[in-house]
């Protein structure tokens, strides 16, 4: 998040026609733009287990 701020300041010193605004908001798309990529994938290891919603019946001994 911090070096995407700096990154605002180092594209302000090559005189980029881009508004401030924008510039700006970079971190938070950014930031944002991740968020979604990591919600997307669907790996087993990120889904919830198969019984998460059955009842547990303990067996008689």
């Amino acid at each position: 998040f911090g070096g995407l701020d700096i990154l605002g300041f180092r594209l302000q010193k090559y005189d980029m026609h881009v508004s401030q605004y924008m510039i700006d908001m970079l971190p938070y798309a950014a930031t944002i733009f991740v968020l979604i990529m990591i919600s997307m994938r669907k790996k087993k290891e990120y889904m919830p287990p198969k019984e998460l919603g059955n009842a547990y019946f303990r067996e008689e001994r």
